[in-house]
């Protein structure tokens, strides 16, 4: 590069010298690559936190979500609970196809719960088996649990006194 007179009148910059600095320590590996440790430490405390469980977290998340919405889109509703209990003694296995529920028991007998209008009631439906007629239909409301049969007792004035209390 040639000279043209720049740095007469202007101090000329200094290159820094880092060699001053050193001079007579010893660097080691630490010193030298305190980016890639930084990097690596930050890396193995992400993975400790956010690893594996996480992924497992999030997958048990993900299936409550999607058990969650099934058990709102096939719960029962005012009208299909009447409806049942109009049915009496001539409910079956097939009245309750398409409803969400969960086994309670099944040692010998098949007892199946159903949730009806979210947590107000639940319906217990109990067999020998699953094919079997049904030996009892137990609506249980939730806030005190009383229950009747719907095989047997007139669930309907039930029913009317659980919604005469609330209102």
């Amino acid at each position: 590069m040639a000279y043209n007179g720049y740095y007469a009148n202007h101090q000329k910059p200094q290159k820094e010298r880092y060699e001053e600095d050193t001079v007579g320590k010893t660097e080691t590996f630490l010193t030298r690559n305190v980016k890639l440790i930084t990097f690596l430490t930050c890396l193995v405390l992400f993975l400790a936190f956010f690893g594996p469980w996480s992924i497992i977290r999030i997958v048990q998340w993900v299936e409550a979500t999607n058990l969650q919405a099934e058990k709102e889109a096939t719960m029962m509703d005012e009208q299909e609970l009447e409806t049942i209990v109009r049915e009496g003694e001539r409910l079956s296995w097939a009245n309750f196809d398409g409803y969400y529920y969960e086994t309670v028991w099944e040692t010998g007998m098949c007892i199946r719960q159903y949730d009806v209008l979210g947590d107000k009631y639940h319906l217990l439906v109990s067999a020998e088996s699953s094919t079997a007629p049904l030996d009892s239909v137990l609506l249980i409301r939730h806030a005190d649990y009383a229950e009747v049969d719907i095989l047997l007792e007139d669930a309907l004035g039930f029913i009317g006194k659980a919604s005469g209390q609330e209102k």
